[in-house]
Formats: structure tokens, C-alpha cells, sequence
């Protein structure tokens, strides 16, 4: 009975065996394969996505360490000559702390744009741009320094329409810039900001005029304190660099009847200077230049 009953069971595990031997049989193995190569492809895609993560911010703080490690150049494009010594190394420094050190960061050169019009050195900022890892490149029109205006607390640069700029100096220690003296308005409390009256923007417009002139080294300044009072022969007075004054009168182009126009005035300051070596003729007095029949010494 053993016997039997064991030849039974293996007869039954034999048949079992064979029953799912064939049973495989029947899998379609060739979607199989592509369910295996798409699994694959999909491990592959993982394995890259996360190389990636992990690859690129180890890339970037790679770079960015490199940066730092030297100090960004700041380069102006077309950098006026007038633009040296502490100036340029306080614009090179304000643009220079708004870089993070990442130079794929282009975030950072809107910081400097932004960092750099601020200083009130600049009419604009078309472009900053970084031309390699250690080196940026601005593209700017910078603002004109034009004459001072003196105030109770110094003399106060501006450009050539009045706009206040950001430096100042002490009383007669401007240099080569004319001061304009007698200002009826307190000075702008920003720099870009407009000195207001009508008194300074006449004697920048005076200012404007001689310019270009050859002997503008012998002024030394333009007095508007008596500009509103034109009526009573006052006006625009020009003091020479040897003490001598020069009654301007108008503003150029604002004469009133009777006043000499601005040509006539300069052809008159041409003609000393050319032949006299002055603009005050040799005069140590006061000169007044605003008749259209003549000029009268006093």
C-alpha cells in the first residue's frame, strides 16, 4: 500500500510539472521584452536625472569657488579720461560687491546695473555683460562734470543742464571748473536732482557759451546774485582770475531792448583777449559790456 501510494504522489508532482511547463508555453515573450526594455530605458533615464542633480550644483559651486578665489574684473567700455584714481575704484567696488561669486548667476549683472545708476555718475547703463568668468563689461554714458555751484557749505558739481552730482569741495578748491556764485535756491537734496532757479540756469547757459572759448581759463566765476534785478543794471557779472569784473547782463538769447546780444558781447571779449592778452583789457575795475552803443569801464 506504501508502495503505491507513493508512486501515486510522484506521478501527480510529475504531471504538475509538466502542466506549468507548458503553461509557459502560452506568455507572450516578445511584449515582455519590451516591457523589459522599457524598464531599462526608464532605470537609464533615472540614473542620468539624478547624475544631473547631483552633477551640476557641484559644477556650479565649482565655478563659482574658482571666481571667487579671483576677484572679477570691472572694465567700462569708452571710460572718460576724467574718470580715475578714487572715483574709478569706488565704481569698480560698487559694481564688484553685487557679483555673488557665480558667474552663471545673471541676476547679479541686473544688481550691477542697478548698483551702478544709483551712484548718480551715470546718464544710463545700456548693458553689463560678462565676458568671462573673472571679467565684466560695462557699456555706460557717464554724466558730464560741467561747473560748481557754490553754496554755504562749499562748492557742489553739476553737470552741464544743473543736475546735481554726487562730489563736492571745499570753498575755491574745484580746479579747472567755473563756479557759479550767488544761487537764490538751496541745493537739490540728491544727486541727479535739478538745482532749482531761473539765476542758475541762466549762468549755466552763459557758462555753456564760452565753452569753448580759448582764454576760458581767465574766468574764474559768474556772480548771479544780482540777476533778477536786470532792470536796474544788474544781471550776470563774470569775475576774471585776476579780480576784474565783467557786467554780462541777460542770460544768452534773454536780452532785453537796448542790450547788446550775446555775439556782440563775445566779439568784444575776442577782441581783448587777442589784443589786449585779457578779456578785462587791462582793466582792474569793473567793465560793463551790456550797451549796444559801447562799453563803459568803471
Amino acid at each position: 500500500m506504501a508502495k503505491k501510494t507513493r508512486r501515486r504522489k510522484a506521478k501527480a508532482t510529475i504531471s504538475g510539472l509538466g502542466a506549468k511547463l507548458a503553461a509557459l508555453g502560452d506568455i507572450n515573450w516578445s511584449a515582455g521584452r519590451r516591457y523589459a526594455i522599457a524598464a531599462a530605458w526608464l532605470l537609464g533615464l533615472v540614473a542620468l536625472l539624478t547624475a544631473w542633480m547631483i552633477g551640476v550644483p557641484r559644477l556650479r559651486h565649482a565655478v563659482a569657488e574658482a571666481a571667487r578665489a579671483e576677484q572679477t574684473a570691472i572694465e567700462f567700455a569708452e571710460l572718460p579720461t576724467w574718470v580715475n584714481g578714487d572715483l574709478l575704484a569706488m565704481l569698480v567696488m560698487t559694481a564688484q560687491v553685487q557679483l555673488a561669486g557665480d558667474p552663471l548667476d545673471q541676476h547679479d549683472l541686473v544688481l550691477v546695473h542697478d548698483a551702478l545708476l544709483n551712484t548718480g555718475w551715470f546718464d544710463s547703463v545700456e548693458q553689463v555683460r560678462r565676458m568671462r568668468a573673472d571679467l565684466v563689461r560695462v557699456h555706460a554714458t557717464f554724466v558730464r562734470p560741467f561747473a560748481v555751484i557754490r553754496d554755504g557749505e562749499g562748492d557742489h558739481l553739476v553737470d552741464p543742464r544743473g543736475r546735481l552730482l554726487p562730489r563736492s569741495y571745499a570753498r575755491g578748491e574745484a580746479g579747472r571748473f567755473i563756479v557759479i556764485t550767488g544761487a537764490h535756491f538751496d541745493r537739490p537734496q540728491r544727486p541727479g536732482a535739478q538745482w532749482d532757479g531761473a539765476d542758475v540756469t541762466a549762468a549755466l547757459r552763459l557758462t555753456r557759451l564760452l565753452d569753448s572759448k580759448p582764454w576760458l581759463e581767465q574766468i574764474s566765476s559768474i556772480d548771479a546774485a544780482d540777476y533778477f534785478s536786470r532792470e536796474d543794471g544788474g544781471g550776470l557779472i563774470i569775475t576774471t582770475d585776476r579780480g576784474s569784473h565783467i557786467i554780462w547782463g541777460s542770460a544768452p538769447g534773454e536780452e532785453r531792448a537796448g542790450e547788446a546780444t550775446a555775439e556782440r558781447k563775445l566779439s568784444y571779449l575776442d577782441y581783448q583777449a587777442e589784443h589786449q592778452g585779457h578779456i578785462d583789457g587791462g582793466y582792474t575795475g569793473e567793465l560793463d559790456i551790456t550797451s549796444s552803443t559801447g562799453v563803459f569801464a568803471r
